[in-house]
């Protein structure tokens, strides 16, 4: 096409300037992985407790040198077989936090983030799209994705999901052996994340897509049929490859089975299209289906169920929008591109407009070239050793703090658990389930938990329990009982927290703007002082 047509040599950058000067992609690549931290620091680390409990996780792999296959950290499910399918990125964030602490946490997530977008801008020049119009639907896609933007182990299934689909679209459409790779990466998604399902799920969908082009067309598609097929069982028994071998299928497969859990949380329900953040996504939705209306380009049927797919995906829960971002785009900037460049091509209807299009394409042709120049630059690396400088330096760049990462004591209940620490609090907990995590990291081993974030463990009943008490439905009293619960922590203003003002069998022993902490008004507990702050 003529925008991507060879510039004059005047506009090429020197060999030296090419390697210093960032491509467009490495643009993106550095503004994510030095701003995220600073802008995006409270909701990264403070959303919910989740992160938290990875982290000491991680740190007790680490210690112990073993992955735990039973439960070790709550007192209502002690000792019960747990399958550790996310055990290699809470090693990876424990590694982070000693290393770098919070900083660290915060450039490890930044960094997936930042790779992500990168290899999606990459993906799409590579297929032909111009780099301007490239750019602005990944700027789109991340800001859409932003809305899940949580150090939590689902970054790396967004990543991977891109990595997958970038492989198996090249194969489809130029061959080669790199699609042999997809078992080898499977092995490591199956450890970092339960959303190694959505390979399955791109990986059906070319094997699909060749089976139908095969029927359609001939035994000449049978080889792509084959290697497709392939893939596929060869990726199954990658995922064999985890310390809880072929339970990690049941087990993740298992949640989508708990209506109730999926009902009730609140990452699982859909986008509030209210919410300015899902505007993004809304955006890019409309902008797909403008692409595929628009476009006189044949759409290919992989192309057509991805979008379906990962568009009723989104619809459904809004922490698939990131997947719905990274998958849709490249096809949304294909069939976008070639509509676009249709109408580039045509002549302008007046002299004036003429001139100013000719000047735009000399323009689109310059930059063009120069990306293309640049895409092996170094400047992303720069960008990160920069990021591993900050981080290192506790997120100051020299004197001034840029990133602030730290769990929030506003959202968190960090003075609470300094309290719990000073007076040695007998006995087990109640506690909220988003502060399960955070309880975690800073009490145990000292203490387990009731519950955490971790609800496809613990399971509907014991979770449907937990909101009986949280919400004082009727045998709130009994589930206490049950569990021999001794002292409870939840949020200020609470439902609980307004109960139990008024019940004389707990006591009040610590109030903040964050957290309360009540015990049973028993004399074993008549030695723990009161702490009472506005």
């Amino acid at each position: 096409m003529t925008i991507a047509a060879n510039p004059p040599s005047k506009s090429v950058p020197s060999p030296i300037a090419s390697r210093l000067m960032p491509s467009l992609a490495g643009i993106i690549f550095i503004l994510l992985i030095l701003l995220i931290p600073s802008l995006r620091a409270d909701s990264l680390l403070n959303s919910d407790g989740d992160l938290a409990r990875h982290i000491t996780v991680g740190d007790y792999i680490l210690d112990s040198g073993s992955i735990p296959q039973v439960d070790l950290f709550s007192h209502t499910r002690s000792g019960d077989a747990f399958v550790p399918y996310e055990w290699l990125s809470e090693v990876g964030y424990a590694v982070a936090y000693r290393s770098l602490g919070l900083s660290g946490v915060g450039l490890l997530a930044s960094a997936v983030i930042a790779l992500t977008f990168y290899l999606l801008m990459r993906f799409q020049v590579t297929r032909g799209v111009h780099p301007l119009l490239a750019l602005i639907l990944t700027l789109l896609a991340a800001l859409a994705s932003s809305i899940h933007w949580l150090a939590r182990p689902h970054l790396f299934t967004t990543l991977l999901a891109l990595v997958f689909f970038w492989i198996l679209e090249r194969y489809w459409e130029r061959g080669g052996r790199l699609v042999f790779a997809v078992p080898v990466l499977m092995v490591v998604w199956a450890n970092l994340h339960g959303g190694f399902l959505v390979g399955f799920i791109v990986i059906g969908i070319f094997l699909a897509s060749a089976l139908l082009q095969m029927l359609t067309h001939g035994a000449r598609d049978l080889r792509r049929v084959g290697t497709y097929a392939v893939v596929l069982i060869f990726s199954l028994a990658a995922i064999l490859v985890n310390p809880a071998g072929y339970k990690i299928l049941p087990h993740v497969m298992s949640y989508f089975g708990n209506k109730w859990l999926v009902a009730n949380t609140v990452e699982y329900m859909s986008p509030d299209f209210h919410q300015s953040v899902v505007w993004f996504f809304l955006g890019l939705l409309l902008l797909t289906v403008v692409s595929l209306v628009f476009s006189k380009r044949r759409t290919e049927v992989r192309h057509l169920a991805v979008i379906l797919v990962f568009t009723a995906f989104a619809l459904y829960s809004a922490r698939n929008i990131p997947l719905f971002a990274v998958l849709v785009t490249p096809l949304t900037g294909l069939y976008l591109y070639h509509r676009l460049s249709e109408l580039w091509l045509a002549d302008a209807p007046h002299r004036l407009a003429g001139r100013v299009l000719e000047r735009l394409k000399v323009t689109a042709r310059n930059i063009a070239a120069i990306d293309a120049t640049c895409s092996r630059s170094l400047a992303p690396l720069l960008g990160l050793v920069l990021a591993v400088a900050i981080a290192w330096n506790g997120g100051y760049l020299g004197k001034t703090q840029i990133w602030g990462l730290h769990f929030d004591p506003t959202t968190m209940p960090v003075k609470a658990a300094d309290f719990v620490q000073a007076q040695r609090m007998p006995g087990l907990m109640f506690n909220d389930l988003g502060w399960g995590g955070y309880l975690l990291y800073r009490l145990y081993p000292e203490y387990k938990v009731f519950i955490d974030g971790q609800t496809d463990f613990y399971g509907e009943e014991l979770s449907k329990e937990w909101a009986t008490v949280d919400r004082v439905q009727p045998g709130w009293r009994e589930v206490l009982n049950k569990y021999d619960v001794n002292w409870i922590i939840m949020p200020t203003g609470s439902q609980v927290d307004v109960l139990l003002q008024e019940v004389k069998d707990w006591r009040l022993v610590y109030r903040d703007k964050t957290a309360v902490i009540y015990v049973r008004n028993t004399p074993e507990n008549a030695g723990i002082r009161t702490q009472i702050s506005s």
